[in-house]
């Protein structure tokens, strides 16, 4: 928790993983609501939620990426409730997901996918697209072939990537091994070092030495399955990157097949030719420059979305939820 109590309650208060804190992840969409009216309350994942909200009494309540469960919305009793979740979040919790219909919560979401399924159920949903600030078009190295870059957290790794450049020539792979909680990186052998000039990278990286490492490459590998929105990749198509990412949510919303980069079945990886590279990595800038335009006008809507009233709740979901789980 961050912070003390204020003798004026806040208008919102912003629920978020203790995590994000130190990562900043989320500082975006922080920044999005008024700072002179937010507090921002940081929770561990197994921390008892319930007796910390009583204790920030506000006008809406805004959970980033942290569900609120039926049972803590009930017991609660809060009229005005957000939930910003992460389409990599609804896989492992659909069914609590489908639990809260006819609560009253509200969603903003950043996938297509997950706000059609929101907006189709008849729950109030934002579908928004965030995009990062394009840095100034950058100058492309003079190589023939790719430099390419794929930081291993545990789920996109070195095998996959060797399947998915076959035999064609590369200049080089830059390999972060970094792995998430729980996962585990995988080391190339002597061979595929010498034969793709791999470059091993294990210490771990203040944000800029990682960024002026990526910004030494010329294509981007997504890291991972799914994505909530997927800042590194944005990150990389930010910077003239073209991105080879698995054809699912949220990455296949952004990387167009053809244009700003490439997208494979992980269930049937096969070779991608990476030719067009320095097209696509131009295509990558551009395509960023579009949608931060459009993001500047579509984050305008977020904050009068989370401060007007939630739909009243139904009765038989009031009931139901003293049954669920917290």
């Amino acid at each position: 928790m961050t912070g003390s109590p204020q003798a004026v309650a806040p208008r919102i208060l912003f629920v978020d993983h203790e995590f994000h804190r130190r990562t900043r992840s989320t500082q975006f969409f922080l920044d999005l609501l008024p700072a002179e009216s937010t507090r921002a309350l940081y929770c561990a994942p197994q921390a008892d939620l319930l007796p910390l909200l009583r204790e920030h009494p506000c006008e809406a309540l805004v959970f980033m990426q942290l569900q609120p469960k039926p049972r803590l919305l009930r017991a609660l009793a809060h009229p005005n409730v957000t939930w910003v979740p992460m389409r990599d979040d609804f896989d492992a919790d659909s069914r609590r997901v489908r639990q809260t219909r006819g609560s009253g919560l509200k969603f903003v979401n950043f996938c297509r996918q997950t706000h059609d399924v929101i907006h189709a159920r008849g729950q109030p949903s934002l579908g928004v697209r965030y995009w990062p600030e394009p840095r100034p078009a950058p100058p492309r190295h003079a190589r023939t072939h790719p430099r390419v870059y794929l930081w291993d957290r545990g789920q996109v790794q070195w095998p996959l990537l060797k399947r998915l450049l076959g035999e064609q020539p590369v200049d080089s792979v830059v390999l972060r091994l970094s792995a998430d909680p729980g996962h585990r990186a995988v080391r190339p052998d002597a061979d595929d070092v010498r034969r793709y000039r791999i470059q091993v990278v294990e210490d771990w990286l203040a944000r800029d030495d990682y960024l002026a490492l990526v910004a030494g490459c010329d294509v981007f590998v997504a890291p991972r399955w799914l994505e909530g929105i997927g800042m590194a990749m944005l990150e990389a198509l930010a910077a003239g990157q073209p991105v080879i990412a698995p054809d699912r949510p949220t990455m296949n919303e952004y990387v167009h097949e053809g244009r700003n980069g490439w997208l494979y079945d992980p269930a049937c990886p096969r070779p991608l030719d990476l030719s067009g590279w320095r097209e696509r990595g131009r295509s990558a800038w551009q395509d960023c420059v579009d949608g931060a335009a459009r993001w500047a006008i579509e984050r305008r809507a977020i904050a009068p979305f989370v401060l007007s009233p939630s739909t009243r709740r139904d009765r038989w979901w009031w009931r139901l939820a003293a049954r669920l789980g917290r």
